[in-house]
This record gives structure tokens, sequence and C-alpha cells, in this order.
């Protein structure tokens, strides 16, 4: 039985984003998420591999999720853990 997933793939500067005012348009609870998330990103900027990013030794997790019956106990943290050695092992930063 699948518990948990994570899709991850390299990070790429140039790649086009969604249309994320169109987004918020269409959805208040997408626009809260959509301005949460930026503003994680705006604060941990700073601590970002910014030269990772820009010769393709960054990864990125556009999605990820576990079972409801197996919220809390771990199985999420577990699968981002493994995920980052995996991507260390792979040349990743």
């Amino acid at each position: 039985e699948l518990l948990a997933f994570l899709f991850l793939k390299t990070f790429d500067p140039c790649q086009k984003t969604s249309d994320f005012k169109e987004m918020m348009r269409k959805s208040r609870t997408t626009a809260g998420l959509i301005e949460l998330v930026s503003g994680l990103y705006d604060n941990a900027i700073m601590s970002m591999r910014i030269g990772s990013m820009a010769t393709g030794k960054a990864l990125h997790c556009p999605m990820g999720g576990t079972l409801p019956s197996v919220n809390g106990k771990g199985a999420g943290k577990a699968l981002r853990m493994r995920a980052c050695e995996v991507a260390l092992e792979r040349g990743f930063n």
C-alpha cells in the first residue's frame, strides 16, 4: 500500500511558472496558500544556494503527501529525509 509520495524535479530558474494572479483570483484558499509559501521563500532566500539553482544542482519538490491514516507518524518526514540523501548521492546540493 502506498502511504506517502513525493515528486522531485531539477529546479529550473528559467522555467515559466504558473499564472499565480489568475489562480489567486479564482480561489481565496489558493490565494492564502500562495501568499504563505511566497512569504516563506522570501524569508529563506538568503540561505538558499542560488549558485546551485543556476547550475542545475538544486531539486524542487512541487508536490508530496501522505494518507490521512499515517499523518503525524513521520512517514512524510522520512520520505523527505531519504529524498535529500538520494539527491546528495546523485550530485545535487
